[in-house]
């Protein structure tokens, strides 16, 4: 009877400590949210009208509820139900920086707590003649991405590139994302996204024009958990266990 019991208890505290766990470590994990809002693009529903709202966007003009600011020339907004960003993700949006002509978008994140963050995104592409006919293989689509402080200093700058070779297919995305470690202090910075592509000549001598481009989605800047904290954590729940064991033996 008394083992019976024992062997209760013991179950019991295990039960706790494996709630204590997954407390802690919840816990931990919602202390660092992704500070970009609509990183995949899916707040603003776009029509595909393209040359007009709400497919394509204008210097000046803000979507996403307000989350993103078109500050250069016009982005597109495009919808392709379940393949509209990159596979991994199950979106069915995405920007592609080329709308009517070259453009860039920007987004205001305030940073509270200072560290060291995580910034990434996937990025594709789509270049093809005026007249619908892929460009060659080799034609390279770039873009910037920026962290940019409240005085216009850049933080982080980055040139990602995307071709048919590198991405298998024309309108492919990059199977990982671009992914990079900032260190920033508690402010205002802006996210920045800006095509390089202003037209230009493929390999074979085709004109590609200025309003095919480079895409992007599934934005992240957030907090990297500090090893430190994790150490802690795992130091914690080894002491929980340890003495579960020592009641267990006693």
């Amino acid at each position: 009877m008394m083992r019976a019991k024992r062997a209760v208890m013991n179950a019991w505290r295990t039960a706790a400590i494996a709630v204590v766990a997954l407390s802690a470590l919840s816990a931990a994990s919602a202390q660092f949210p992704n500070l970009v809002r609509d990183p995949s693009f899916e707040t603003t529903r776009s029509s595909n009208t393209y040359g007009s709202r709400p497919t394509t966007w204008f210097a000046g003009d803000t979507f996403g509820d307000g989350a993103w600011e078109v500050i250069l020339g016009s982005i597109d907004l495009v919808n392709v139900p379940g393949f509209g960003g990159p596979p991994v993700s199950g979106n069915d949006q995405f920007v592609e920086l080329n709308g009517n002509e070259p453009g860039a978008i920007s987004q205001r994140v305030v940073v509270t707590e200072g560290g060291r963050y995580n910034f990434s995104f996937f990025y594709g592409g789509y270049a093809a003649t005026a007249d619908g006919r892929d460009a060659a293989s080799d034609y390279v689509l770039s873009l910037e991405a920026r962290i940019v402080d409240s005085s216009g200093g850049v933080v982080r700058s980055a040139v990602v590139i995307w071709s048919i070779d590198l991405g298998g297919f024309n309108g492919s995305w990059i199977p990982e994302p671009y992914t990079t470690r900032v260190d920033l202090g508690p402010g205002t910075y802006y996210v920045e996204f800006a095509t390089l592509h202003f037209g230009g000549t493929d390999s074979a001598g085709n004109y590609i024009p200025d309003y095919y481009g480079p895409r992007i989605d599934s934005v992240n800047l957030s907090l990297v958990p500090e090893p430190a904290s994790m150490v802690a954590l795992g130091a914690g729940l080894t002491g929980l266990l340890g003495l579960r064991r020592r009641r267990a033996q006693g």
